[in-house]
């Protein structure tokens, strides 16, 4: 409605250039996304067959879970970067005694949080007692208006709640404690290779160590998830132009104007337990994978 109003006023010599040039092609309009080139497509494919070849089979016991595929990958992708970008995993999984072990998780903490539930039951049934009695005090201070009265029975409902939170908290630590020997670990693994990344992050607290051609080099050892899960430890370590970020957190440089299919940067992370990830590293061929640094 403002247009229509300001051309109408500034008169027919004015309505058609602006009508013109309301149509008129924006010069910074980004062109339209143009088809994966077939060139880049091949490198992509070719680099990660690479990456594939390198890479460990499952130890015994264990299979592989799932991997990256390589006839799929990247078709469909639109308006590649001028350097090779992509990243293969492969996941490995344990399945030689699994079940087993979670099935003795289960009965252990089954038992553990009756035991444990049953002992802080007493305890428990007397803090609803007493919240019980102290909020119905409060009501009628509230109807008499006894301003300190009700801050009174206020402030021990809250020092009853505390009370209730402090056992129900010590109930979930006893159980943890009970139940940590039979946590299921060292049931998964993965290795992930990236090229040409420009940023990498380690969560938590990394520890690290010698890596020959790596710039950096962290590892860390495995966690508690919740009451009955298993956090992996993981090893990273980058190769190429890698500057340090921040706390475990690193910047690669990756410059457009180098030949297209070569590696400036190469990530590799591993997660699995200790003997495990190392186990994993020894095993890949990482002379094979370090070749795509000097790939033309």
């Amino acid at each position: 409605m403002a247009f229509r109003t300001i051309a109408w006023r500034a008169g027919p010599f004015i309505l058609i250039p602006l009508m013109l040039f309301a149509f008129r092609p924006s010069a910074g309009r980004a062109a339209e996304p143009t088809a994966l080139p077939d060139s880049y497509r091949a490198l992509t494919m070719q680099a990660l067959a690479r990456i594939k070849a390198a890479l460990p089979a499952p130890p015994a016991g264990w299979i592989v879970q799932d991997e990256t595929k390589i006839d799929q990958a990247p078709a469909g992708a639109r308006d590649p970067k001028p350097y090779l970008e992509a990243r293969y995993q492969i996941r490995y999984r344990r399945t030689a005694g699994v079940r087993e072990e979670q099935r003795r998780l289960d009965e252990a903490y089954a038992e553990s949080a009756r035991r444990n539930g049953d002992a802080a039951k007493p305890q428990i049934d007397e803090l609803i007692r007493q919240q019980t009695t102290v909020s119905l005090a409060l009501k009628k201070a509230t109807r008499r208006r006894n301003e300190a009265e009700q801050k009174r029975l206020n402030d021990e409902l809250d020092e009853n709640g505390r009370k209730m939170r402090a056992v129900h908290e010590e109930t979930d630590r006893a159980i943890s404690r009970e139940v940590e020997p039979y946590l299921v670990r060292n049931a998964e693994a993965a290795i992930t290779v990236g090229i040409n990344e420009a940023a990498a992050e380690f969560a938590g607290t990394g520890q690290a160590f010698e890596q020959p051609k790596a710039a950096f080099a962290l590892r860390k050892d495995g966690e508690r998830a919740g009451s009955t899960g298993w956090k992996e430890g993981e090893l990273l370590i980058l190769y190429g132009n890698w500057q340090q970020a921040g706390p475990n957190r690193f910047r690669g440089a990756v410059f457009p104007d180098l030949p297209k299919g070569r590696a400036q940067t190469l990530r590799i992370s591993i997660t699995g337990e200790r003997k495990l990830a190392e186990q994993l590293l020894k095993g890949m061929d990482l002379k094979s994978i370090l070749t795509l640094m000097h790939a033309d």
